[in-house]
């Protein structure tokens, strides 16, 4: 048989190829489509990428970062969700300029353009809120019965069950019960 047969029967890997899971919601969520909505946009991975028009760099000095106002509303965010995430980095100093814009003032004054490049790249990947790594998110109604409503779901390409339930009960989510299902199921909870 060899060992990528075996592999693929057994699954024995510590990342599934196609890792998804099916997320139920029970109460409001179940039946209004905004509170289903809402649930989605906290597990759904927010960057600071995701939320801005422009970045602006001065090589030397400062990291300008213009927020778009759309996106954040869109993402259920706000600048100070935005700030939140940035407060730990040491590389800089948050300062605001203006209603929709954070400059971030480098801490290292001879900095050269590369390391302010790595900065600038590492500022705009930072999850300002969700589950980091989830692939792909799809809201969805399944009919289960004819008697009863249609309980809505939320299809998840992710892998990391262990953190995904940490988020929803941070955030206090609408959950019912939590479905997981993949190859290798038994990996989500290593």
């Amino acid at each position: 048989m060899g060992l990528p047969r075996l592999i693929e029967l057994v699954d024995a890997r510590k990342k599934p190829v196609t890792p998804t899971m099916d997320i139920y919601l029970s109460g409001d969520a179940k039946t209004d489509q905004a509170k289903t909505v809402e649930v989605a946009r906290n597990i759904l991975q927010t960057t600071v990428n995701d939320l801005i028009l422009d970045a602006d760099t001065d090589y030397k000095t400062k990291i300008t970062l213009n927020l778009n106002e759309r996106k954040l509303t869109d993402r259920g965010c706000t600048l100070d969700d935005v700030k939140g995430s940035l407060e730990s980095n040491k590389k800089f100093k948050m300062e605001d300029n203006g209603i929709n814009s954070v400059v971030l003032n480098l801490v290292d004054e001879e900095a050269d353009a590369p390391a302010v490049i790595v900065v600038r790249n590492k500022v705009l990947k930072t999850t300002v809120k969700g589950v980091p790594e989830l692939l792909a998110l799809q809201l969805s109604k399944r009919m289960m019965n004819m008697l009863f409503k249609q309980p809505v779901l939320i299809f998840l390409k992710y892998w990391k069950l262990k953190e995904l339930i940490k988020i929803m009960l941070e955030q206090t989510m609408f959950l019912k019960l939590l479905k997981p299902w993949n190859r290798g199921c038994k990996k989500c909870f290593d």
